[in-house]
């Protein structure tokens, strides 16, 4: 609650609660943050609901497919790799 008030918006309505109380409790406390990290680093246009719900399509992903990094941060790591050589 305190990284979507904090990243997200200060009011966590309660549909958004609903849905992240869900992930927290299907998936646990730690992959529900990282999913709503990688959420912010990729759809930081998204807000209240639509903002959950992405979290808990990648929280769906990462339990039928594994967990891979942000995309972002795969790019990131790409060229820092070219920059050292």
């Amino acid at each position: 609650i305190d990284f979507y008030k904090n990243n997200v918006a200060i009011d966590l309505s309660p549909n958004a609660l609903m849905v992240l109380s869900d992930c927290v409790e299907v998936h646990g406390k730690d992959d529900t943050l990282t999913a709503m990290q990688e959420t912010q680093i990729n759809m930081s246009h998204l807000k209240d609901v639509a903002f959950m719900k992405y979290a808990r399509g990648i929280l769906r992903s990462w339990a039928k497919y594994g967990k891979k990094p942000p995309l972002k941060l795969k790019a990131v790591d790409s060229l820092m790799a070219l920059m050292e050589g």
